[in-house]
């Protein structure tokens, strides 16, 4: 009986500030990457050469200037993405819609030690724009406190988010092929108890999915041959959204897709992609 107060307790908790947590937007800038993660959430090792569309995301952003009070962040990534020669002007572009958004631009820091491996005038548009550059360490050879002191040379805000290298620094987040076979899968509300992907929000075109999951799966369904099915009910159009709780709404009500997902990440060490289906799939 303890256990089951704690759980609605906490599930409770989570849905009240569900309802008041800033959004907090992602958006692929590219989908390659310069690191080939195993089981990457983003499904970047098993992705094709692509690059945001400029012209579909200023007009999303068009409509999500109607709830920027409600928006937190717009992050930036991918993939890695430094590697999109057009970042900077994704960046104007992001910034003229949204006034006052935190622009985030997650990265894993390998290009930001060669200013010839950036984007023309990378180091001052980040500054006129007030972005802010987060930034995981991973086990390469990288020299991660040059970044740092570069970032503070060019006086560009950074946060260093985690370190992969380290011993359950990197998550699995198993997928299951069949469904998850579980009671609180028949029960939507419960989404928020069992969800590891809690404001996780994916711009991809014109459409907010919850999760990275169901927003890029089409990597592994057209590597693999698979077919985990994305239903219109999995996303939010953005042009139809004039009020905030119209994306609020994905964080505590389950989507088709959510059958497919378990209870939550599995911690583990980081390491290269095989490219093996069996990285994304639960046994």
């Amino acid at each position: 009986m303890k256990y089951i107060l704690k759980h609605l307790k906490n599930l409770s908790k989570k849905f009240w500030l569900s309802l008041k947590v800033p959004l907090k937007i992602d958006v692929h800038v590219t989908e390659i990457c310069n690191l080939n993660c195993k089981g990457c959430s983003h499904f970047s090792p098993l992705a094709r050469t692509e690059y945001l569309d400029l012209k579909k995301y200023a007009t999303s952003l068009q409509h999500l200037a109607k709830i920027e009070k409600a928006i937190g962040s717009i992050q930036l990534l991918g993939g890695e993405p430094l590697l999109n020669p057009e970042l900077t002007e994704i960046i104007r572009i992001t910034r003229h819609y949204l006034l006052n958004t935190n622009i985030h631009i997650l990265t894993n820091g390998i290009l930001l030690s060669d200013d010839k491996k950036l984007p023309e005038n990378f180091w001052s548009v980040c500054q006129e724009n007030n972005v802010i550059i987060k930034i995981t360490k991973y086990p390469c050879k990288v020299d991660y406190d040059v970044i740092e002191q570069r970032c503070e040379n060019h006086n560009v805000k950074y946060e260093i988010l985690g370190d992969r290298g380290r011993q359950g620094e990197w998550a699995f987040f198993p997928l299951y092929k069949n469904g998850f076979k579980h009671w609180s899968v028949k029960f939507k509300f419960l989404k928020l108890a069992r969800c590891s992907s809690f404001n996780c929000f994916q711009l991809v075109g014109d459409k907010i999915y919850p999760c990275c999951h169901v927003a890029y799966i089409r990597h592994f369904n057209n590597y693999f041959g698979e077919n985990f099915k994305v239903e219109e009910s999995d996303s939010v159009d953005v042009t139809k959204i004039n009020k905030s709780f119209q994306v609020r709404k994905l964080l505590f009500t389950a989507t088709p897709f959510c059958k497919y997902c378990g209870k939550g990440y599995i911690p583990s060490s980081w390491s290269h992609s095989m490219k093996n289906k069996e990285e994304w799939l639960a046994e």
